[in-house]
């Protein structure tokens, strides 16, 4: 299929240019998808370094959230920080939880030797 297009590309974008300009809006459309395509992604300022327990992940979700009500993101936006946030708590769920056994199972062994 590539190779069928390849001599006819210039030739193809010269009459799609043409007819944006003579006002076709279909071929407008096309030329703007190239020239300014809408952005897939943005980044958007999230602090999970002090995300260390249920609390905190309350008040990382709530800023998340009013950032959203507030427009400075987008509902898209806002949901991916919260699945970010989600399966971050889960990870520092497991991080407290291996602790807690450590704790137990070094408790442990200090009542069998007495």
């Amino acid at each position: 299929m590539e190779a069928t297009f390849e001599g006819a590309r210039e030739r193809l974008t010269d009459t799609l240019i043409a007819r944006a300009l003579d006002g076709d809006m279909t071929a407008m459309r096309l030329c703007l998808a190239r020239i300014a395509p809408p952005p897939r992604d943005v980044p958007i300022a999230l602090d999970l370094d002090s995300v260390r327990d249920a609390r905190e992940t309350l008040e990382a979700s709530s800023a998340v959230i009013t950032a959203m009500a507030e427009g400075e993101v987008t509902p898209m936006e806002a949901s991916r920080a919260m699945t970010v946030l989600v399966k971050h708590k889960t990870i520092v769920e497991c991080e407290l939880l291996e602790r807690r056994m450590t704790a137990l199972e070094e408790h442990l062994k200090t009542l069998d030797r007495t």
